[in-house]
């Protein structure tokens, strides 16, 4: 990459990366963003472009044209989706926190 005939420092980066389980619990204050990313990123299509590198030297299966059923791309993620995640995953820790057996039971007869 040039400017005013310099040269520039780039480093190219991974578009579709993931967060991995670890880095959710090494971070314990960042934990609830994480795993929200985790949850849309479990929705993305993970497919890459077609100028991607070739994978059929390396001995890895050709994918797919078609991306797999409930998956969207990185850009159609709406505000609403990413706030549907948001509402899954306080359910899901609501009903996890529940106890499992309704009201008190004492040892004590009355």
């Amino acid at each position: 990459m040039r400017a005013d005939t310099r040269v520039l420092p780039y480093r190219e980066y991974d578009r579709l990366t993931e967060v991995d389980q670890g880095a959710v619990i090494e971070h314990k204050r960042l934990a609830h963003a994480l795993e929200v990313a985790q949850a849309l990123q479990a929705q993305r299509d993970g497919r890459r472009a077609s100028g991607s590198p070739s994978r059929t030297n390396r001995g890895i299966e050709v994918r797919s044209h078609e991306r797999a059923p409930g998956t969207k791309k990185t850009r159609e993620f709406t505000q609403a989706d990413m706030e549907a995640v948001i509402v899954n995953l306080a359910q899901r820790k609501t009903l996890a926190t529940q106890p499992s057996r309704p009201g008190q039971r004492t040892a004590r007869t009355r």
